[in-house]
Formats: C-alpha cells, sequence, structure tokens
C-alpha cells in the first residue's frame, strides 16, 4: 500500500466531507501509536501533525527499548514490568527495526553502585522480566572485562555485569507504526498544523504548511499527544490549565567508531554528578548521552550547546581515558525535549517517566509522559478511556516494517517522504553518521526528490537550504 504525497493530497481535499470519531494530534510515536490502536479498533481516525512523522522528541531519543535498569532505583517495579514485556511484543512485531544489544555494567570503588548491589538488581531485573526475558547476565572480573573491552576504564574496577536490552532506530520505528495506522485506514497528515479552534473543540482550524492553504477537520473527540507542544496547544485551543509539561532536554554526541572503540553498550554514571547516562554502539559510530537539564526557551529549535558537549565529553573521557576525544571528533548531535509530566520542585532526573492521561474536557484527552518503550501501553489506555464504541482488540501482528528504504523514490512513494530534511535526518542515517552529515548527497536528493514531487527551482532550493540549518544547528556547539 501507498503511503505517499499523493495519499496526503487526497486525504486533505476530502478532510470536511465527514466528522471523524477521533482527532490525534502530534504523530510522535505516542500520537502515531494511538492513531494505529484507534484505526484497529474500528474508529474512523486522522492525526494532525505540524513537522514530519517523528520530528520531535520521538526521532532525538537514546534509541533504545528497553526495560528501565535504573527504574529499579526509584522502586518502579511495575514501570519496569510492564517496559520488558513490551520490548518482547517490539522484538517480535518488528525485528528488523527493534533488536538486542549487550550492555555493560560496571562497578567501580566509590561509586554508587557497588558490586553487591549490581547483581541485585540484575537479578530483580531478569525476575520482573520472567519468560520475557533476554540473554542470562554474567558476572565478570576486572581482568575479563578488560579482554572483553580494553577501551574501558580499568582502574578501580571491582566488577562487571554483562546484560541485554535492545535498541531501536526511533524514527523509522515512529515511521512504522504511522503506517500501520494507515494501512488500518486512518487519515495521517503531516505538515498539517492545528491553528485555531471552531464552535469549540470538535471542529478544528488546520493549515498545511507546504501550501499555506487552509482547511476545517470536525471530530467527536480530540487527542492531544504533542509532546512538549501540549501547553502551547492547550493555549491555542482555548484550554485553561496549570502547566502539564517539563520540558527537560536530552543531548546526544557522536562519534566514528574507531574513535571510540566500545562494542557493547555501557550504562555509566557521571563522574560529576552522578547522573546516569549511556555509551552506545549505533551503526558504525558510538553515541554518548544524554543530558537531562530543565529547557526554558522555544521547543522549536534545540541544539548542543558547548556546555553540553563539554558535560558528555567528560563523561567519556573518564570511562575511556586511553581513547580520548575533544570537540573536533564529535561528528553530529541531536537534542530533543522530554514531554515529562510537571512535577515542580524535584530535579529533572528524578521526575518520573510514567504517562499521565487527563480528561480536559468532554471531548478533549491528553496525555504527557511516558516512555518510547512503552508506547502501545499508552496508545490503548488513552483508545479504551474515550467511552467510544470500540471493535474487539485483535492480536498484534507484525509492523510493515523496513530498517532502511532502497532509494530516494521509494521513501517519497511509500514513506510519506515530502521534504530533503525528512530523508537524509529520519528516512535514512546520514544526519547521524554521514562523514559530512549528509551535505555532500543534498542537492543530489533534492533534485530527485524535485521531480517525484514536482518541485520548481525556488522550492528545491528552499528544501536544502533547510537540511544546512538543520546540520549547522547540530553543530552550534562549536561556536
Amino acid at each position: 500500500m501507498s503511503f505517499s504525497h499523493e495519499d496526503r493530497t487526497s486525504n486533505l481535499a476530502e478532510l470536511g466531507e465527514d466528522p471523524f470519531d477521533l482527532i490525534v494530534i502530534g504523530a510522535g510515536i505516542t500520537g502515531a501509536g494511538i492513531a494505529h490502536e484507534a484505526a484497529q479498533r474500528g474508529l474512523r481516525t486522522v492525526v494532525l501533525e505540524k513537522g514530519d512523522i517523528a520530528s520531535g522528541t520521538s526521532s532525538a531519543s537514546s534509541k533504545l527499548v528497553h526495560g528501565g535498569l535504573r527504574y529499579l532505583e526509584q522502586l518502579k517495579f511495575g514501570l519496569v514490568a510492564e517496559s520488558v514485556r513490551e520490548r518482547h511484543l517490539l522484538l517480535e512485531m518488528a525485528p528488523e527495526l527493534v533488536w538486542p544489544i549487550d550492555f555493560v555494567l560496571a562497578s567501580y570503588k566509590g561509586s554508587k553502585h557497588s558490586a553487591r548491589k549490581m547483581r541485585l538488581g540484575m537479578w530483580i531485573y531478569q525476575r520482573l522480566a520472567g519468560k520475557h526475558r533476554l540473554a542470562k547476565p554474567r558476572v565478570l572480573e576486572p581482568e575479563e572485562l578488560a579482554q572483553l573491552e580494553p577501551a574501558l576504564r580499568q582502574e578501580g574496577l571491582v566488577q562487571a555485569c554483562v546484560y541485554q536490552d535492545c535498541q531501536t532506530n526511533d524514527a523509522r520505528l515512529t515511521l512504522t507504526v504511522a503506517k500501520a495506522a494507515h494501512q488500518a485506514g486512518a487519515v495521517v497528515l503531516p505538515r498539517c498544523e492545528v491553528v485555531g479552534a471552531l464552535d469549540g473543540l470538535t471542529r478544528l482550524q488546520i493549515k498545511d504548511r507546504l501550501t499555506g492553504t487552509e482547511h476545517e477537520v470536525s471530530g467527536s473527540q480530540v487527542v492531544l499527544a504533542a509532546g512538549p507542544w501540549t501547553d502551547q496547544l492547550l493555549q491555542l485551543l482555548g484550554i485553561e490549565h496549570h502547566q502539564l509539561v517539563r520540558p527537560t532536554q536530552g543531548v546526544h554526541i557522536c562519534f566514528p567508531f574507531e574513535k571510540a572503540p566500545v562494542e557493547r553498550a555501557v550504562a555509566m554514571t557521571h563522574p560529576d554528578d552522578g547522573r546516569a547516562m549511556f555509551l552506545l554502539p549505533w551503526r558504525t559510530h558510538t553515541v554518548v548521552g544524554t543530558t537531562d537539564t530543565d529547557h526554558e526557551g522555544p521547543v522549536d529549535r534545540l541544539c548542543a550547546s558547548g556546555e553540553d558537549a563539554d558535560y558528555l565529553l567528560r563523561a567519556y573521557n573518564h570511562y575511556c581515558p586511553d581513547h580520548p576525544l575533544a570537540l573536533d571528533d564529535i561528528v553530529s548531535t541531536w537534542a530533543g525535549l522530554r514531554p515529562l509530566v510537571n512535577e515542580p520542585g524535584k530535579p529533572p532526573s528524578k521526575i518520573s517517566r510514567e504517562h499521565l492521561i487527563l480528561r480536559l474536557a468532554p471531548e478533549l484527552s491528553v496525555i504527557v509522559g511516558g516512555k518510547l518503550t512503552t508506547f502501545r501501553v499508552m496508545a490503548r489506555e488513552v483508545v479504551t478511556g474515550l467511552g467510544l464504541e470500540l471493535e474487539e482488540a485483535s492480536d498484534p501482528g507484525p509492523y510493515p516494517a523496513k530498517l532502511l528504504p532502497a532509494s530516494v523514490e521509494e521513501a517519497v512513494r511509500e514513506e510519506m517522504c515530502l521534504t530533503v530534511t525528512d530523508y537524509l535526518r529520519r528516512r535514512t542515517l546520514q544526519f547521524c553518521t554521514g562523514a559530512d552529515q549528509g551535505l555532500g548527497q543534498v542537492d543530489a536528493v533534492a533534485s530527485e526528490m524535485g521531480k517525484l514531487l514536482g518541485w520548481d527551482e525556488d522550492y528545491r532550493r528552499v528544501s536544502v537550504d533547510a537540511y544546512r540549518r538543520e546540520v549547522a544547528q547540530s553543530r552550534a556547539f562549536r561556536a
């Protein structure tokens, strides 16, 4: 089944003909999951997204589908058990996009994770996983870890444990769920921004951000799954409420593997403040992340600052002292906002990662918080709580997943790829891991996309320039 600009155009033309059962605002992993669940349960559903599918937090994560080992310290046993169950299901439903990787958790002298605490945590983690557990954890002595990961710090090492969790391509997982929603009958409209409410919340005015034209869409229920844009949209819709979202910024930096030669993921704590972090293999590269700081500026333009990069480099250089890195070694960065439930007075790292669903009006539900791993659980809770007549839930089948598109044409015709940035940043890995972040391909990609999408020269240049700005923003830490 196609999933292209032509589908988008025809859907826009028919938008005002009949009301929908459900309008979902936001096409990140949460909104895409809700749309898929709703369409499968027989609801006539439309998804509105002002940017690309997964253009916000859902393409700027640590790219993990995991049980959340660190949540055991917060006694969030239910969240961990739920997460490992979902991890298992996603491994089955999208094996091309979710795969197991080895993690190293090391205990050093003086660290808050003693060897005994580490072993206990592993035992609890496995018990909570039950039949969904992955490979059995292995305890390693210092000399064994030195053979396994020679780049890791040996000084002060007491013991280590190797366990398994899962990694994903977050942008393509979100795209895959959105495409599954489309195949189930949902109308998916990226680059369509909600700009106002007409006659209450069940009739919305939207703007096509590609053409500038405006349309109306109506529905009996609205779900706001807009992540860090939630409070901004509530204000636009005329809903008075206290601040629901505490946006905290997470920054990642990326290096070529040969400069940061760690073959397994490493769960570590920052030497400055003890914050939990990861060192992650990512294809041909190594990623260090993430920060967790309150964000008070505009939510649309995020970047890694020099301070962020220095903070992450200090952690990497502490754990890999024989392979020190500097700012000039960074090939890419990305930053995203966690839409955490607002808990005033708590430091960012102590705020719950659990989700919250609120009914702010008879026709309006809002979801904030949550994790990528548990998006299906959140979707099910939202849809069953709408009060609409639903068909029986079916057993989850495989997602229409693919690791990468075979060509620009495939991305345009089958993956709703509408701009050069969509292709180089989210349909492929060029933005993150390309030697020049895809700048060497940008004109060729724009030329081919222009032929498929009917761009003139002026629009082709606009799309190229927009991508160049994205790359420049990701390099702002050097300023």
